[in-house]
């Protein structure tokens, strides 16, 4: 039992550590956005664009942090982002110009690259091999509290004060406590694996064997398109419920909804534990992915649909942050794990930040039915080219 709590400890340092990494990176932007509008006077698209070229560089950065976590760097490359991110938070609160604000954004993204979800599994794989999974779970369930933390904060913090204190708050947090966190956690995790000697490695392909292989590109063609279409649909919800009539209050209850709904798809994961092999688990959730898109689809005729979208899609997409990166690891081997999983990250982050543009040039084409009819499609392309990455890989291994 003893043995068992300090292998969790490491584990839920990591997970706290991605709380603030989280809120006061990827969050903090959407939490303080209407507040910089505000205080700026640019305007929201204006704006965004630093959120755009931050996930952009991120994605860029993604193969290179991968590269150094599989060299055996892991611990200093989560601690190191999250100082660059301090770093950064505390130049955020003193920019005046919108150029500084966007440099300040897109070394943010240089810091969500080493820091946030991609590269922290990729050190537990490459740490753990196949016993990751239940680390990773661990982290997700702690993480998705990020959001919940983010906006409340930031928010309180400017009325408080400003929004320059918020940013110094997140900077503080992230220099004092998720830095030390992650240096220690990924420390302890590290000495306790090379005391393991039965730890289950597959030491199949690696980069170059994965960049050959048909399975690689149908795996980054499934990311791309989950990403691009969730993009879409996050960014424009309100608004799509809005155009369509659903009032305001059920429409941000709905909203709401989704992030505490992933909480509850991980959950049922972890309770589901080693039933579940992660490439299947991946067709389940694409699947439920797709029936999400549908079923708001169908909110757009009736409000009611409403329900069974945030249930269906909020738990398939918390699930989804664990079985992606464990997928990614029964289809081409855990051999450079860390730069395969930043190369499949480029995709996803540059569809990510791609997906509020194409949504809004798919509203201007025919309003949001045929964003969500979009959307639909994409879902559907994943499940497919997932499928086909599974048979691929099944041919040879």
């Amino acid at each position: 039992m003893a043995g068992t709590t300090r292998g969790f400890l490491p584990v839920a340092g990591l997970g706290v550590g991605q709380v603030f990494i989280w809120a006061g990176t990827f969050y903090l932007f959407p939490a303080l956005l209407a507040v910089w509008e505000a205080s700026f006077g640019w305007t929201k698209s204006a704006l965004s664009l630093g959120f755009t070229l931050s996930l952009g560089v991120s994605a860029l950065v993604s193969p290179l942090a991968g590269q150094l976590i599989d060299r055996g760097c892991g611990r200093w490359v989560l601690a190191g982002s999250a100082l660059l991110v301090a770093l950064l938070l505390a130049a955020l609160s003193i920019v005046e110009t919108l150029w500084a604000f966007y440099a300040v954004w897109i070394g943010l993204g240089v810091g969500m690259a080493g820091g946030l979800y991609e590269p922290c599994f990729a050190f537990l794989i490459r740490a753990m091999g196949g016993a990751a999974r239940k680390a990773i779970t661990a982290v997700t369930l702690i993480a998705g509290f990020a959001g919940t933390v983010s906006f409340p904060t930031a928010n309180l913090l400017a009325e408080y004060q400003d929004w320059r204190f918020a940013c110094l708050v997140f900077a503080a947090i992230n220099a004092i406590a998720v830095a030390p966190l992650f240096w220690a956690a990924a420390g302890a995790i590290e000495q306790r694996v090379r005391k393991e000697t039965a730890l289950e490695v597959d030491r199949r392909g690696g980069l170059s064997a994965a960049v050959h292989s048909p399975a690689f590109w149908l795996v980054g063609a499934t990311v791309l398109l989950i990403a691009l279409a969730h993009g879409m649909m996050i960014t424009h919800l309100l608004s799509m419920l809005s155009e369509w009539n659903v009032p305001l209050k059920i429409a941000v209850i709905g909203a709401s909804t989704i992030g505490p709904m992933q909480v509850v798809g991980r959950i049922l994961l972890a309770v589901a534990a080693g039933n579940v092999a992660a490439t299947s688990g991946s067709s389940g959730y694409l699947l439920g992915l797709l029936l999400g898109y549908v079923f708001l689809l169908f909110a757009g005729w009736n409000a009611a649909w409403l329900a069974p979208f945030v249930i269906l899609y909020g738990a398939s997409w918390g699930v989804a942050s664990i079985l992606k990166p464990l997928a990614i690891r029964e289809l081409l081997g855990d051999r450079e794990y860390a730069r395969i999983a930043g190369m499949l990250a480029a995709p996803f982050l540059a569809a990510s930040a791609a997906g509020p543009i194409v949504g809004s040039l798919l509203w201007e084409l025919g309003g949001y039915e045929v964003m969500v009819l979009a959307g639909v499609a994409m879902s559907a392309a994943s499940l497919i080219c997932h499928l086909l990455a599974v048979r691929v890989a099944s041919r040879v291994t």
